[in-house]
């Protein structure tokens, strides 16, 4: 399994930044707008060049439960020939400018904070996070440097040395044990998503 590169990192935020951004821009400005109406007509002017007007109508659907619904209206002369209703499409604007605020402060707010504890909690299990330059090569990038050494001895263009390694101490195991066990814990936890977990395990088991 390839590791999560950073720019796969980012696609993924992506994907979950923009129905977060748009189910918070619809709480506002739906919702919003029945309890304070200035949610959505302060937007109201880009789309009528009048008086904007809002009127509260209180309603009651049974015995003890009470309602208010409101409708935005555009004034563009005297009389009411000349009051036009634009509650839908003051909700409308008003939605795509909160959707629009929503997604920027997740991207460049709250997104590098989840990103930088994910990396916090990466290195307290003695793992470096994919987007640091110093982080150590993955499986795939190995297997790739493999294939070229190959691919360079089949065309007898190197000289391959081979040397035995030193034996892993018997602590060793049981130290990569606990470090999968930290992972599984901190994808448990949430800190860290699906992807970065099996990209640092199979990190871990190559070590083996």
């Amino acid at each position: 399994m390839r590791p999560a590169t950073p720019d796969h990192r980012l696609h993924t935020t992506g994907c979950i930044m923009l129905p977060a951004s748009l189910f918070i821009a619809l709480m506002i400005a739906g919702p919003g707008t029945a309890v304070y109406p200035p949610v959505s007509t302060w937007t109201a002017p880009l789309i009528c060049s009048g008086n904007v007007e809002v009127q509260s109508e209180h309603y009651s659907v049974r015995p003890g439960e009470n309602g208010v619904s409101r409708t935005i209206y555009c004034l563009s002369g005297e009389g009411k020939r000349a009051r036009t209703e634009i509650t839908w499409s003051a909700i409308g604007v008003a939605f795509l400018v909160y959707a629009a605020v929503a997604f920027l402060a997740l991207r460049f707010l709250v997104a590098p904070w989840l990103r930088r504890r994910a990396d916090r909690a990466l290195l307290s299990v003695g793992i470096r996070s994919p987007s640091d330059p110093s982080a150590p090569a993955s499986a795939a990038d190995l297997k790739a440097i493999l294939a070229q050494v190959s691919e360079a001895v089949g065309r007898g263009g190197a000289n391959v040395v081979a040397r035995h390694a030193q034996a892993d101490s018997p602590g060793d195991g049981n130290d990569l044990a606990e470090r999968l066990a930290q992972l599984k814990q901190l994808r448990d936890q949430g800190l860290i998503g699906a992807v970065d977990y099996e990209a640092k395990k199979a990190e871990i088991l190559a070590r083996l």
